[in-house]
């Protein structure tokens, strides 16, 4: 622990500060102001002291939680902020999505009293791992691609399809992939669609790298369909590339020239951003469907029109985003939206993937509330061919992973 941290706790409770203030002494951390009234540490604050956590309570008798909050985001207080209530978790995830939305930096909520292990893991997860290597500010791979980059790269092959298997938890087997894009860089390391996406949706350059990619993917499933010819791949469309009516053409043209069935493509559309364009996607999903595709709505109940894109899609997966899934470990609340879910999924004869499974207790869990498959770094990461057929090779059946 980096002893040079600097903490505020903020509570109307003496109680809970002292013990708040002898828990991070014992993490090693010296630096722990504690303070009773909110107006003295908005005063501090905006004097210029500036705490590298900061512990919020959110009743209290000078500035409630929400107030505070608002009076940090006007300061554009830079450091990471925890929030703690005795009421209701709800307020605390409400609370919590204001403060983000004001553009602080909350990382965590608890109810109170905030156990020792809470504060273990809000610090562990916080420091640098030892390991990494550092990298400089000007580093190619921390800022997103120009325009130019993505022309350049695309003449260069520097697109790249990587495969993530998803595990059916009814036959206990590797039932498919979903397909994700990386962007290889002139050093060799591989950048996350963050970086390249958004440049390319901007610069209208979205169709051009996803022609490139399925070209590379559908190579890549003609090889792997010889061994496992029952897979299914799942490939996330944006939805501007969703709106081109001569997809279905497309799409059909190509998957025939590799001799691969529809059947084996499942289309994934971000439910989020589905009420942004509607014209065309209607039709240009239920031409998929129709022609053999499977649609999947991926990061459901992360949008705000759920039940409305179920009614009139034709889709048969439903993908839980793994902001639900983390949720449901955490309270009643959260386990009850994944229940509602899956329940949900079965009214509309929809298969249920759970994503984000990181470790086994998350994975008995999404099993236990009947999700079909999972998918996440406890079954495999994301890997290039030649490490996804080596996995495959190894594990084909991999049982071992709910042991």
């Amino acid at each position: 622990m980096n002893p040079h941290l600097s903490i505020m706790i903020v509570d109307d409770d003496p109680t809970l500060l002292k013990i708040m203030h002898h828990q991070l002494s014992f993490l090693g951390i010296r630096h722990i102001n504690t303070i009773e009234d909110s107006k003295l540490a908005l005063k501090m604050i905006t004097e210029g002291y500036r705490p590298d956590y900061l512990f919020c309570d959110m009743r209290m008798p000078q500035l409630d939680g929400p107030s505070f909050l608002r009076a940090l985001a006007e300061q554009n207080f830079p450091g990471k902020i925890v929030l703690m209530s005795g009421e209701d978790e709800r307020i605390l995830s409400t609370v919590k999505e204001l403060a983000t939305s004001q553009f602080l930096n909350v990382i965590d909520s608890f109810k109170k009293p905030v156990s020792q292990r809470d504060l273990k893991r809000i610090f562990a997860e916080a420091m640098p791992k030892p390991t990494e290597p550092e990298r400089k500010k000007d580093d190619y791979a921390l800022r997103p691609l120009s325009r130019h980059d993505l022309i350049l790269g695309l003449s260069n092959q520097s697109l790249t399809p990587f495969y993530q298997p998803k595990l059916n938890l009814k036959q206990m087997r590797v039932s498919g992939l979903e397909v994700l894009s990386r962007w290889r860089t002139a050093q060799g390391t591989f950048l996350a669609p963050f970086f390249f996406i958004p440049v390319a949706e901007e610069h209208n350059l979205i169709d051009l790298l996803t022609l490139n990619l399925l070209e590379q993917v559908f190579t890549d499933i003609h090889k792997l369909r010889e061994k496992w010819p029952e897979f299914l791949y799942a490939i996330n469309f944006s939805v501007e590339t969703l709106e081109n009516r001569s997809l279905p053409e497309l799409l059909e043209q190509t998957l025939r020239k590799n001799d691969i069935p529809p059947e084996s493509i499942v289309i994934e559309v971000t439910e989020s951003r589905i009420a942004r364009h509607r014209t065309n996607m209607l039709e240009v999903l239920t031409r998929l469907h129709l022609l053999g595709f499977s649609l999947s709505i991926d990061d459901f109940g992360t949008g705000y029109s759920s039940l409305d894109r179920l009614k009139e899609l034709p889709f048969t997966e439903l993908k839980i985003d793994r902001g639900f899934v983390s949720d449901a470990m955490k309270n009643e609340h959260g386990l009850a939206i994944l229940r509602s879910s899956v329940q949900l999924a079965r009214d509309f004869q929809m298969s249920i993937v759970a994503e984000g499974v990181e470790n086994l207790e998350t994975y008995n869990l999404v099993k236990t509330e009947d999700c079909d498959a999972v998918q996440g770094y406890f079954v495999a990461k994301p890997m290039s061919l030649n490490q996804l057929l080596d996995w495959l090779t190894r594990n084909s059946a991999p049982v071992k992973l709910a042991q």
